[in-house]
């Protein structure tokens, strides 16, 4: 299984993560539960979902670095709805 150390996110403390790619909204639930932050991405954007040291599930979404949305939830199912939406979103400039 592939993974990207990730840095700098919100809710961390600092440290770095290793996520675990993934293409599907309904892998998430999966990988949630055995890695704490998973990733996908392209040439142009990613999205993340990492579980916080507040125990919040946070999402964000990001466009030439830049994030584009955000979230933070208590539940896999509300993850799941919104990377049903924001998945297809990668690398495209919507809001």
């Amino acid at each position: 299984m592939t993974t990207i150390t990730l840095s700098g996110l919100p809710c961390t403390a600092g440290k770095e993560l290793k996520a675990v790619l993934f293409r599907r909204a309904d892998s998430a639930r999966g990988l949630l539960k055995h890695h704490r932050a998973i990733t996908a991405a392209d040439e142009l954007g990613a999205v993340n979902v990492w579980r916080g040291d507040d125990g919040k599930l946070h999402c964000e979404r990001y466009h030439y670095l830049r994030t584009r949305a955000s979230a933070a939830f208590d539940s896999v199912d509300e993850v799941i709805a919104w990377l049903r939406v924001n998945l297809p979103l990668i690398g495209k400039e919507a809001a």
